[in-house]
């Protein structure tokens, strides 16, 4: 058999305050017994973080306050076999960093009692990068 290119998948907008998980996948190919990942930065090409790792897991943790928010990055992987063969790069994925975002409700009653079955909630959404909201679902019991 033979290595066989990693598949990398994509990770949504993240803090990167927090760590976050990067995976891959493969498809056929010599056992895996080990990977290299790596983080670009998008804008510049420049490694900004890599890291070889004996695993029969294809995932790879970035620690928390490894890239700043804000940042447009790219990641792959590599395969490592029984033999120390390494394989070619996975596809660069684009990812971006932003800081958590706040969201408070500005007409909750100074009592926190709504006094009605049916209530019209507004409330302030707050990103320090700018990263407009797409999409917001409430569910309140």
């Amino acid at each position: 058999m033979a290595l066989v290119t990693p598949i990398g998948i994509a990770v949504p907008a993240f803090d990167a305050t927090r760590d976050q998980v990067f995976s891959f996948t493969v498809q056929g190919g010599d056992q895996v017994v080990g990977n290299i990942f790596t983080v670009i930065d998008n804008n510049t090409s420049e490694i900004v973080y890599q890291k070889t790792v004996e695993s029969y897991v294809y995932k790879q943790t970035l620690p928390a306050y490894t890239l700043s928010n804000g940042g447009y990055y790219a990641f792959y992987f590599q395969t490592i076999n029984i033999n120390g063969d390494v394989s070619y790069k996975s596809g660069n994925i684009t990812f971006r960093t932003f800081t958590q975002p706040t969201l408070v409700f500005t007409n909750i009653p100074s009592t926190d009692i709504i006094e009605s079955g049916s209530y019209s909630f507004i409330c302030e959404y707050n990103q320090s990068e700018g990263e407009l909201l797409n999409t917001l679902y409430f569910y309140l019991y």
